[in-house]
């Protein structure tokens, strides 16, 4: 306890008029004047209307941005996106070009300070029917969209969504209905399961495709070689056969004109030697 004694003489006694401003003994009384009371109450006020102005402008500013919100969502959908993140006046398609670029750009401004009501160029309704003639959804074409800013990317989405779609019929997949990232991510990792299934399928085919090709233009030079070899063997053989045939019968007919020769040869000696004899003996 901390106790305080104090001595009072004609040098401090003029001290004791400040008395009245301490706040000593109301504290150890716990016990408030009605000034300290009334300035609380005033501050008490002030505190409120302060805290009404501000609720009030919080939800003004709450309800301008649920506005803006809603406002962006439905040019979303349109095919636009903002060309400056903060700029609510500027506005760009999500459709790129060849070049990569936007197809269109709308100026609030040069529209009679209203932003984008109709699609951008290069955005086709008759493209957005699958092909059992179901109407594909908006929101996906233009998530996608956003997603892919290439060029090109209107062909590029609705080519890839088909894919999806015919994907989900054919392997039996759910579509997924995004409303949160969490769930986007789903639907991304479905989506590209399905697409990987369909691309190996494509590439099975392809690739059993190419290997039957292969295999038929084998079997057909294999063929084609055994039968030019057999055909080569064959005619190897009856060339050798009439080679041999066309040499005996020259070699035959040399030897029957050499004893032809040899006989007839004989036959003038005999004839000469008998003459020879007949004249001797007459």
């Amino acid at each position: 306890m901390n106790v305080q004694m104090r001595i009072i003489t004609e040098n401090n006694v003029d001290q004791l008029s400040n008395m009245k401003f301490s706040k000593n003994i109301d504290e150890i009384l716990d016990n408030k004047s009605p000034s300290s009371t009334k300035k609380n109450d005033d501050t008490d006020d002030d505190t409120d209307d302060d805290t009404d102005d501000d609720t009030d402008d919080d939800t003004d500013d709450d309800t301008d941005d649920d506005t803006d919100d809603d406002t962006d969502d439905k040019i979303f959908k349109l095919g636009w996106k903002r060309e400056i993140l903060d700029n609510n006046e500027n506005w760009e398609s999500l459709i790129r070009n060849e070049g990569n670029q936007p197809t269109e750009k709308w100026s609030n401004k040069v529209n009679n300070d209203k932003p984008p009501n109709i699609n951008p160029s290069g955005w086709r309704n008759e493209d957005l029917l699958y092909q059992d003639k179901t109407v594909v959804d908006v929101e996906d074409v233009v998530k996608m969209l956003e997603s892919n800013q290439i060029a090109n990317n209107w062909n590029f989405t609705i080519n890839k969504l088909k894919k999806i779609q015919f994907a989900e019929k054919t392997l039996g997949v759910i579509k997924i209905n995004t409303t949160s990232p969490s769930e986007d991510k789903a639907e991304d990792k479905v989506e590209d399961k399905v697409e990987d299934k369909v691309e190996d399928k494509a590439e099975y085919k392809v690739e059993d495709k190419a290997e039957d090709k292969v295999e038929d233009k084998v079997e057909d030079k294999a063929e084609d070689k055994v039968e030019d070899k057999a055909e080569d063997k064959v005619e190897d053989k009856v060339e050798d056969k009439v080679e041999d045939k066309a040499e005996d019968k020259v070699e035959d007919k040399a030897e029957d004109k050499v004893e032809d020769e040899t006989n007839t040869e004989t036959t003038t000696e005999t004839t000469t030697e008998t003459t020879t004899e007949d004249s001797s003996s007459k």
